[in-house]
């Protein structure tokens, strides 16, 4: 902060300003000009003393304080930088310094949030659903309760495609035994995709399969050997996108 001190007076004939604490040294100029710094944490007290002699020889001594307030500077984590769909993001500003009021911005279309006064913020990033990652520019400013605000600080957060596992599947019901063929409908095609099979009931997903038809299908002849009794299967489809990190599911 650069303040310019002013001295009025009739008949003056010299001056003698003593900026002692702030930088050890003395002004003769009527109007000398200082710049203040403060890079701490909390406030500091600087006391200025002007003292004016007329031609006359008549001395005269006076004083003033100014107080600089800190900087903030801002600062955050973010869990985790690298996302997928619909999951949510902790940002955490604690490491600010000076801070009392948050500001974020998420590039993601919102209005963001405005002088919280938590350093805490969990946000969910819109879905992608497209085939790549997307990225969202997350920016920091702060403030100070005196309104001393900091410079923005930013992160790249990187959202993953999101996964939607989807099938359908020719008959889901006839005599034994029963070959069912299931059509893949998930929304990616170069995932891994796993089926299982289970009788209804029964813990777990069941036995994994790997895809044995087009498109990451999958063909199961199902076997009734009870005779007496309807028997029913539960089939699951799991779809992974290793193809980066984090790895996502569905």
């Amino acid at each position: 902060t650069s303040v310019t001190y002013s001295a009025n007076g009739n008949g003056i004939g010299s001056y003698d300003w003593n900026f002692v604490e702030l930088d050890g040294t003395n002004s003769s100029q009527q109007n000398p000009v200082r710049t203040f710094m403060n890079t701490g944490s909390t406030p500091i007290a600087y006391t200025i003393r002007l003292t004016a002699a007329s031609v006359a020889g008549c001395v005269d001594t006076t004083q003033k304080v100014i107080i600089v307030n800190p900087q903030p500077t801002a600062s955050f984590t973010a869990t985790p930088e690298a996302a997928c769909g619909a999951s949510p993001v902790l940002f955490d500003a604690s490491s600010s310094v000076a801070a009392t009021k948050y500001t974020w911005s998420f590039s993601d279309g919102t209005s963001g949030i405005v002088d919280t006064t938590s350093p805490l913020v969990s946000r969910y990033f819109p879905e992608n659903i497209t085939t790549i990652d997307k990225t969202y520019n997350v920016t920091l400013r702060t403030k100070t309760n005196k309104g001393c605000e900091s410079e923005p600080v930013s992160k790249l957060i990187r959202i993953r495609p999101t996964v939607i596992a989807n099938f359908i599947m020719d008959k889901d019901s006839s005599c034994n035994p029963l070959t069912v063929n299931f059509t893949n409908l998930s929304t990616q095609t170069d995932n891994n995709y796993t089926w299982y099979v289970n009788e209804v009931g029964a813990a777990g997903l069941g036995i994994p399969n790997t895809p044995n038809r087009p498109g990451y299908g999958f063909q199961y002849t199902f076997l009734n050997n009870t005779y007496n009794t309807v028997a029913r299967y539960v089939i699951t489809l799991v779809v992974r996108d290793d193809n980066g990190s984090p790895v996502c599911e569905s």
